[in-house]
């Protein structure tokens, strides 16, 4: 048997792939004919496989032959020691459905009214629900693990979220959006159940008719933007729900004329006591969902955040930093009784546990039963759990506002 030098294999599987059986130890392998014939067939195949444009992984998984970039790319984003769980393959949209959805649109006829992201966020129990909304930040070679999404989203579905959002304004989202959507639609007819999956970003009538082909639920749309009113009657037609963004009573009037039954407000996003947002929801009608529609971002990034709530000690007494003005204007928001919040740019890297950590943290500090007087403050920091972000003194504190004393 000839030496294959090192260099000669693709960055991938380099130091893992599997080794040549020789035919004479097929006989010792203890498992018959039936075993011998299996193993001649995969040596065979991984023969056949560089020819055919792919070479195995260490984990038999098949990652496709090209240029050095190309193959570096994928290997960046394999750590070490471990195999790729899924690699995100290329999907192509059916344009023949996005053309079948684009025919029922003009017809204008209107379908049957969809109301499953509607009694998502107006529950009638009158909780208050938070939506994540993930903007990706990353270009698709460096983030292909679709195993990461299919766990975020299960954990969305397990910690009872009420929707997930996902902005398409990259166009390689729209492969998120599928991931999520084809995760969900596992849980059909099982407890928890399929939670809603909404488009977001720029939209027009064919991105409705893009997003329907996908399997959406809906879609998230500004009525600053031309052309809303459009994209409402396509929901409509399509039996998709529209959640309307507006940021004014002119906007607000046009979003309710349209037929919005989901009002997002973005009014005062740059106020810490959300006033203006809480001025505009008292104008919408008793008949719809209202949500408040928050930057995650106002207060800096996760780690920005996260530094900034640290509690200090000084001269002998614990220093507690303000609260984040998201937090802020979250708490604001449920105490006008909004029906929930829609965390804008919540994430937007799913691969960073930072950040999915930071998603988590907002959405359970929105769900927390104590008022805005109160603050959790030494919590260990876990993905899903309450309080501040980590801080290291002993015991559970909480303070009341103007207190400083355990």
């Amino acid at each position: 048997q000839e030496a294959v030098p090192e260099d000669s294999l693709p960055p991938v599987g380099r130091a893992s792939r599997p080794p040549p059986v020789h035919p004479h130890s097929m006989a010792f392998m203890g498992r018959g004919a039936r075993s011998a014939s299996l193993l001649v067939a995969v040596t065979v195949l991984s023969s056949a496989l560089p020819s055919l444009g792919f070479h195995a992984s260490g984990c038999w998984g098949l990652v496709p032959r090209g240029g050095a970039a190309s193959r570096s790319a994928i290997g960046a984003s394999v750590r070490p020691g471990s195999c790729v769980p899924g690699l995100r393959a290329a999907r192509m949209l059916d344009e023949a459905a996005v053309a079948k959805n684009m025919e029922a649109v003009e017809a204008g006829t209107a379908g049957k009214a969809s109301t499953k992201v509607f009694k998502a966020v107006k529950k009638s129990s009158g909780a208050f629900v938070p939506l994540q909304e993930f903007a990706r930040s990353k270009a698709p070679a460096e983030n292909i693990r679709s195993m990461l999404y299919q766990n975020w989203s299960f954990n969305q579905r397990r910690d009872k979220r009420a929707a997930i959002i996902v902005d398409t304004t990259v166009p390689e989202a729209m492969d998120d959006l599928e991931l999520f959507v084809k995760e969900q639609q596992k849980a059909k007819g099982s407890f928890p159940g399929a939670i809603p999956v909404l488009r977001s970003g720029p939209m027009t009538v064919k991105a409705v008719a893009e997003a329907k082909a996908v399997g959406a639920d809906g879609v998230v749309v500004s009525f600053a933007d031309d052309g809303a009113a459009d994209v409402v009657a396509a929901c409509a037609a399509l039996s998709m729900e529209a959640v309307g963004l507006v940021a004014d009573e002119a906007q607000l009037d046009a979003a309710v004329q349209a037929g919005c039954t989901i009002i997002g407000v973005k009014a005062g996003m740059d106020d810490k006591l959300y006033s203006a947002g809480v001025a505009l929801k008292a104008k919408i009608p008793a008949t719809c969902a209202v949500l408040a529609y928050i930057d995650s971002r106002i207060s800096g990034t996760p780690q920005e955040v996260f530094d900034a709530q640290e509690v200090t000690e000084v001269d002998g007494k614990l220093v507690i930093p303000e609260l984040p003005i998201v937090l802020q204007q979250i708490n604001a928001a449920k105490v006008a009784k909004f029906q929930g919040v829609i965390i804008y740019r919540a994430l937007t890297d799913i691969d960073s546990g930072e950040e999915v950590g930071f998603g988590n943290w907002l959405c359970a500090a929105a769900l927390t039963k104590a008022s805005a007087k109160f603050a959790n403050l030494s919590k260990d920091y876990v993905p899903g759990g309450g309080g501040r972000p980590p801080v290291k003194p002993e015991g559970i504190l909480t303070r009341l506002e103007g207190s400083t004393g355990r």
